[in-house]
Order: structure tokens, then C-alpha cells, then sequence
């Protein structure tokens, strides 16, 4: 049922419209007699439209108590007047579009003019509803955009800096086959050529290096074979229980003239209690010796480098679980800060590795996923007196096993 509010200063007029009001179904919320009146009634009910006598007595006609009511209320407003004079009517038509009808009031005139502008308020606030809607959307398009903008600006970069280490690497990688294939040729050459005069030990020196070049260009080709097993998921594991000590030991056995020949010292801490892990032990030895043959590599002649077997824990499948934490405890040259979360990454090769010892960078890389597969965990960090210490945490099964 609407509600409506009646100005109007002729009671006769006033009865005939409640009247009227009454016959159509609809509620008379209140009643006012001249504009002042109008303005403070208005702020006590809530009408849904106002009947507004245009002559009244007092301060305000009904278009200027119209306007200072729309000022505070956007309430749907009907002129009611006996002007038919041009600029009564322009003033009314300008500030209220609902319309005015002349006096006497007929009853279905004032239905007519009441349904109509209900309909047009409703229409009007599903407008502004809508408005308010596509405003809201539009903001949150826009902010989608940005959103995807700047994600797309993140990813080209990334893109852009995974694309550039690759081309390093590629660059790097082109020369590191080069050079042991080069040597290859050209000591087989001048071995040929001096296979009739060169004395037995100038000969056995060429042969010499031809097989370190060959062993050199060999690893290297390893390195890219395991990497393409280990990127595209096809390198094979034998998954079973063996005593990381036991793995450690016989690496070290095996690298043992490599540490005497770069005269540097190797310590051992192990731990006391079973040490065994879930793993491949032929995966892991490839962990542990690349990380050995690293730490060689960066430490100073009559340095040493210690290995740390101890208990700790890590999470598998969002379970906690006891393992045990392999350290090679290097004294070298370290890792730049900013490289720590890089540096086992494809194609990432350290600043100090490029302008120190040389290398390819495919052997950390080769670990991290060697060790992810084991689902374990591989770190690096600088030591404060100096050296970086390299991690490998695997889980450990409490019966002890070695291979016979």
C-alpha cells in the first residue's frame, strides 16, 4: 500500500484527496498545512510520495518547500495547482519531473499520476541500483586488469631472465664442449704427426691428455643426459634402505687422491644411532660427490673441508618424520647472498663460479632434483668465518642396512 504525505492548506480539497487516497488503497502518512510545516514532517515519516499544494500561506510556496525537501529526501513530488500560467507550470515541471495536476482533482487523474510515478521511483532506483552495480564491477575489472597486468609484467620478466640464463648457459655450455673436444683434436693430431720421431714419454703425455680431455667432455655429456632424464621424469631410481655413512665412506675412499692432490684435509663427524635412509644409493654417492668435488674446488690448498653427519627432522606428505642431515662444510670463496635461492636452479650458474674455477652449473641443479625425488631437501648457506656449507636432509628409516 503507498504511503502518502498530503500538503495542502484547503481542508476542502485536503478531505476530497484523503478521500480519494482512501478509495485507491493507499495510506495517508501525514498532513501538512503550509511549507514550514512540510519541511520538519517530512523528517519524522517516510512517505513514498508527496501530494504538494503549489499556493500556500506562510514562507515557502510549494515548489520552494519542494526544493529544500529534495534536498535532504529524493521522494517522488506532485504538484497540485490552479496556475495555469507558463512559468508556474515551467517551475514546477523543472524541479519535480513526476508532473502536477490542476485543481479540482479528478480521482483517477490522481491515480494515474500516483502510479506513474511510483513506477518511474521504482525504475529509478533500480537504475541507480544498476549503476551502482556496473560502477562496482568496473572497479573490480579494473583492478583484475592491473592485477593481470602486472602478472604479466612479473611473468615477462621471469621469462625474460630464465630465457636470458639459458642462453648463458647454452653460451657456457657450447664452450666448455669445445674446449676438451679441441684439446682431443689437437694432441691426436700432433701425436700423429710425431708418431715416428716423439720420444715414448712425449707420446704417453699427448695419450695423457687426450684421456683427461675425454673424460672431461664425457662428464659433461652425463650431465646433460641426467638433466633431461630428471626434467622430463624418465631417470630411473632403485628406492631401499642404506647407511649414509656407509655411501660416504666409500666416496671419500674413491675421491681421496683428489683432496691429496689439491693438499686439502677432510673431517668427519658422524652420528651416533643407526644412519640409515630411504634413497638410490647410486643417486645419492652422485649428490654427495658433486658436493665433495665442489668443495674442492672453491677450497684453498691447506684448507680442509669437513663433512657432518646428524639427526633432523623434515616433512614428507605433510608429515613430520625423523631424517638425517648431510653438511660439506667448505672454506672458500662462498655464495653472493643474493644467488642462495638460485643457485640450484637450471641453467643458474654462480657469479663466483663463472669468474673463479669455470663449470657449467648443471651439477647442482642435477642434485636439487636428484634430492626432491627422495623427497628431501637441499641447501646452501655462508658460513661466518668464511665458505658456504652445502645441506642435503633425507628421511631415515630406523633399521640399519648395508648392502652386502
Amino acid at each position: 500500500m503507498p504511503k502518502v504525505m498530503i500538503v495542502e492548506d484547503d481542508d476542502i480539497i485536503l478531505s476530497l484527496i484523503k478521500n480519494y487516497l482512501k478509495n485507491l488503497q493507499c495510506e495517508v502518512v501525514g498532513e501538512a498545512r503550509n511549507g514550514e510545516e512540510a519541511i520538519e514532517l517530512v523528517k519524522t515519516i517516510d512517505p513514498d510520495i508527496i501530494l504538494m499544494d503549489i499556493s500556500m500561506p506562510g514562507r515557502y510556496d510549494g515548489i520552494q518547500t519542494a526544493e529544500k525537501i529534495k534536498k535532504a529526501h529524493e521522494l517522488p513530488i506532485i504538484f497540485l495547482t490552479s496556475h495555469t500560467d507558463e512559468e508556474t507550470i515551467s517551475r514546477a515541471t523543472g524541479l519535480s519531473p513526476y508532473g502536477y495536476l490542476f485543481k479540482p482533482i479528478k480521482k483517477i487523474e490522481l491515480k494515474v499520476a500516483i502510479d506513474l510515478s511510483l513506477s518511474r521511483k521504482a525504475i529509478e532506483e533500480k537504475l541507480q541500483e544498476s549503476e551502482a552495480a556496473l560502477k562496482l564491477h568496473q572497479n573490480d575489472l579494473e583492478k583484475m586488469v592491473e592485477a593481470q597486468t602486472e602478472d604479466l609484467v612479473k611473468a615477462k620478466e621471469v621469462a625474460e631472465e630464465a630465457n636470458k640464463a639459458k642462453s648463458e648457459f647454452l653460451t657456457n655450455m657450447s664452450h666448455e664442449l669445445r674446449t676438451p673436444m679441441h684439446q682431443i683434436l689437437s694432441f691426436a693430431k700432433f701425436g700423429m704427426s710425431k708418431v715416428e720421431s716423439a720420444p715414448t714419454d712425449k707420446l704417453f703425455d699427448f695419450f695423457s691428455k687426450i684421456t683427461d680431455s675425454g673424460h672431461r667432455l664425457m662428464s659433461l655429456l652425463n650431465d646433460l643426459m641426467d638433466l633431461s632424464l630428471l626434467t622430463s621424469g624418465k631417470m630411473p631410481y632403485q628406492m631401499d634402505k642404506y647407511d649414509i655413512a656407509w655411501i660416504l665412506n666409500n666416496t671419500v675412499t674413491d675421491m681421496g687422491r683428489q683432496f691429496e692432490d689439491h693438499s686439502i684435509g677432510l673431517l668427519f663427524e658422524m652420528p651416533e644411532g643407526p644412519s640409515t635412509v630411504i634413497c638410490d644409493n647410486i643417486r645419492i654417492e652422485q649428490v654427495i660427490r658433486n658436493l665433495l668435488s665442489n668443495s674442492i674446488q672453491f677450497t684453498p690448498e691447506g684448507k680442509s673441508v669437513e663433512v657432518r653427519i646428524e639427526k633432523a627432522d623434515l616433512t614428507v606428505a605433510g608429515q613430520s618424520v625423523p631424517g638425517l642431515k648431510l653438511s660439506v662444510i667448505d672454506q672458500g670463496v662462498g655464495v653472493p647472498e643474493d644467488e642462495l635461492d638460485t643457485i640450484f636452479e637450471k641453467f643458474n650458474q654462480s657469479s663466483r663460479t663463472k669468474t673463479g674455477a669455470g663449470g657449467t652449473g648443471l651439477g647442482l641443479a642435477i642434485c636439487s632434483e636428484i634430492v626432491k625425488h627422495h623427497q628431501g631437501i637441499i641447501s646452501a648457506e655462508n658460513n661466518p668465518s668464511g665458505g658456504a656449507t652445502f645441506s642435503l636432509i633425507l628421511p631415515q628409516f630406523q633399521a640399519s642396512k648395508s648392502p652386502a
